[in-house]
């Protein structure tokens, strides 16, 4: 019997918020106050990809994502799409949601495809 750890093998890294994805996670909340401390506490390497916007309250999935102003709105349009390295996924902070994040892609190296969080307008 395990007590419900999952152990990672040598080399091997978890994967945070994709394995709760990957897992089938049903809800996903983004918190402002965690979306500070995430931002104060973990440096990513400046990447040349695309950000991309999600944005559960006023997002519209027609939108390109690009930007604030014209964020997506759910999770499934998310994983509708292939992001490239360097590409990061912003949610905006105090947003909820339904359903899988589930995105299609790959990173390199020095540029991992980074799913986070956003105080956006």
């Amino acid at each position: 019997m395990t007590s419900g750890r999952r152990s990672v093998g040598r080399g091997r890294r978890p994967r945070g918020l994709l394995a709760a994805a990957a897992l089938g996670a049903t809800a996903l909340i983004a918190h402002p106050a965690a979306a500070h401390t995430a931002q104060t506490t973990r440096t990513v390497p400046a990447a040349k990809g695309t950000t991309y916007y999600v944005d559960s309250r006023s997002g519209d999935d027609g939108a390109p994502g690009t930007s604030a102003a014209r964020a997506w709105r759910s999770l499934d349009r998310v994983g509708r799409t292939t992001f490239r390295a360097g590409d990061r996924i912003l949610l905006k902070a105090g947003g909820s949601w339904k359903g899988r994040l589930w995105p299609k892609g790959s990173g390199a190296r020095n540029r991992p495809i980074v799913i986070g969080s956003c105080r956006c307008p």
